[in-house]
């Protein structure tokens, strides 16, 4: 227990960012054995500071990133850690901007037929543009 308490404690300031590393103590000692024994892992540290990161704004960051309230409070941890959790299983993708265009003009963003070489385009085009020509033409010969 020993040696994972000494991990959590080297770990925090990595896992927060914040590069601090809680003082040798009773109460340090005390809150990363009760957070220990509650069967949390760094994983989950790493969960919720990631979550905290997307939803608090900056000046709130540096307080709600402290020992005393991740470590230090195991009900709001275990609370925010299922919201976490949550919120990362609820994640839905924004669209990218040609998924929202293909969605106005009511396509999907599947493609229905393989792209055509530019080559493929130009004859298709051509042989319309004769035909075109030629019916005109016809039309010219007939007045």
């Amino acid at each position: 227990m020993i040696e994972r308490i000494q991990e959590l404690k080297d770990q925090f300031g990595a896992i927060t960012g914040t590069g601090y590393t809680p003082p040798n103590g009773y109460l340090t000692e005390f809150q990363a054995r009760e957070w220990l024994s509650a069967g949390f892992t760094l994983d989950d540290l790493r969960i919720l500071v990631r979550h905290r990161r997307k939803v608090t704004e900056e000046p709130f960051l540096s307080n709600m990133l402290k020992w005393s309230f991740l470590i230090g409070r195991l009900d709001r941890f275990s609370e925010d850690l299922a919201q976490a959790k949550a919120a990362f299983r609820n994640h839905r993708a924004k669209p990218t901007n040609k998924e929202k265009i293909l969605s106005c003009t009511g396509r999907t963003s599947a493609v229905e037929k393989p792209a055509r070489t530019a080559g493929q385009v130009m004859s298709e085009a051509g042989l319309a543009a004769f035909e075109e020509l030629k019916k005109l033409r016809q039309q010219l010969e007939k007045s």
